[in-house]
């Protein structure tokens, strides 16, 4: 479709739906105002009848009597209904039992088949040659394309119907989700305060090596002191319970805070030679001042 053809179909829907408006505001107002003044005179003459009572309490005891718009709904829809079926099923059923000669559940069957669009043709109206009326299959005519109608907007009805049902269960469902959930969480907190935090899994504690020796000093120097190292914290553990290369760690980090205290740097050996080993420790005179001989008994 070009776009000349589509701008001058909406063109053409726009217009129709202009001049609908103005028809019926034409129309319709002046009955409206009509209505309201007639409204008017008859509050104003029934507040001049009854000078005890107010115009406030008169709009309360009006408001009072209200009808609301559901009940408006549920009464139009029961008349739209019962009207409906007396006029395009009990009627035609009770005609279509004298004009075909069937009997009532026949034309109850030819009635809901025709009207619901299934349409077997085992039964048909106004095929019998006896009938010598000539508006009679006009008149079926008439009456299926009306029913047609009746019938496809009692199907829309309870469709939206449905269709509202389904929107408040899903909202009332909703709520409930939300009023269980909110009750479980506080059923839970509460239950988990009166028990107190749950402690932690114990970790595996590893045998603590003893620090090696500090290495001595010769005589004859003075023992120079050493700059103070900086202790490094330890590395937190992690939270698994086998970390055994952390906890390895964290006990060489505090074996050199305490080397450090002590005074006697822990010796580090260049990379890739292995360690020498820290010279024995000479052994101190006893007595008053010379070394002790050992083939001389004491």
């Amino acid at each position: 479709m070009r776009s000349t053809t589509l701008l001058a179909l909406l063109a053409l829907v726009l217009l129709y739906l202009v001049s609908g408006a103005l028809v019926f505001r034409a129309l319709e107002q002046p009955h409206e105002q009509q209505a309201q003044r007639e409204l008017g005179e008859v509050r104003e003459k029934f507040l001049r009848a009854h000078p005890c009572v107010s115009d406030q309490e008169l709009g309360l005891l009006i408001k009072k009597w209200h009808v609301p718009p559901e009940l408006v709904r549920v009464l139009s829809a029961m008349l739209f209904l019962l009207i409906g079926c007396l006029l395009f099923v009990l009627t035609p059923t009770f005609v279509f039992c004298y004009m075909e000669d069937w009997s009532k559940l026949e034309a109850i069957y030819f009635v809901i088949v025709t009207l619901t669009t299934v349409g077997f043709g085992d039964y048909v109206a106004g095929a019998d040659p006896r009938q010598d009326s000539p508006a009679y299959q006009p008149l079926v005519w008439f009456w299926i394309l009306l029913g047609l109608a009746y019938f496809a907007s009692v199907l829309t009805t309870i469709g939206n119907w449905l269709r509202v049902v389904s929107r408040r269960t899903r909202a009332e469902m909703g709520g409930l989700t939300a009023q269980a959930a909110s009750w479980t969480g506080t059923v839970t907190a509460r239950v988990t305060q009166r028990a107190g935090p749950a402690a932690p899994p114990p970790e595996k504690e590893q045998p603590l090596l003893p620090p090696p020796p500090c290495p001595a000093q010769p005589l004859g120097r003075p023992r120079s002191p050493s700059p103070p190292e900086k202790a490094q914290p330890p590395s937190p553990p992690t939270a698994s319970a086998l970390d055994y290369p952390s906890e390895n760690l964290a006990f060489i980090d505090e074996s050199s805070d305490t080397q450090s205290e002590r005074g006697c740097p822990l010796p580090r050996a260049p990379r890739g030679r292995r360690r020498p080993n820290p010279p024995r420790k000479p052994v101190r005179p006893r007595g008053p001042g010379r070394p002790r001989d050992k083939g001389v008994p004491v």
